[in-house]
């Protein structure tokens, strides 16, 4: 019993991990996301999470998703792990498989330094040095 309530004494901080982790995971697969739309791919399943659908739109041909575990995600394209293409509505031009091995590399690499950005941004926004703080109250002397 005393086990289980000291999960719930965590809540909020494992509320916190899930959200940043969720945070996170979002801007790496919108890298993949905006990096194959860019090119034209099709893209078949932009999902947050992994397991099974909890919440789920299609707009087009693209399904969005929110899936049941918090800790991963994935952006299907079209062709990049099935040779159907034509069978679930796309063309062969739409299809990542049929891509030069460049833009392949792009759609991979554009990840990496989108997140990069991202998290430098967030961190310079963090830990602004322009910041005045007020003076301590011990008359301005600090540890």
């Amino acid at each position: 019993m005393d086990f289980i309530l000291s999960i719930f004494s965590h809540v909020d901080s494992i509320l916190a991990i899930i959200l940043v982790l969720g945070g996170l995971i979002f801007i790496h697969e919108l890298g993949h996301f905006l990096a194959f739309r860019s090119l034209g791919v099709g893209i078949v399943t932009f999902s947050i999470g992994m397991g099974p659908k909890i919440w789920g739109i299609k707009k087009g041909k693209t399904t969005y998703q929110i899936a049941a575990f918090p800790f991963g995600g994935y952006v299907a394209a079209v062709g990049e792990y099935s040779k159907e293409v034509e069978e679930i509505g796309f063309t062969q031009e739409e299809a990542v498989s049929n891509r030069p091995a460049w833009q392949r590399m792009y759609c991979l690499c554009r990840t990496f330094f989108q997140s990069a950005y991202s998290m430098g941004s967030l961190y310079l926004a963090c830990h602004d040095k322009r910041r005045q703080y007020p003076p301590s109250a011990s008359g301005g002397i600090t540890a």
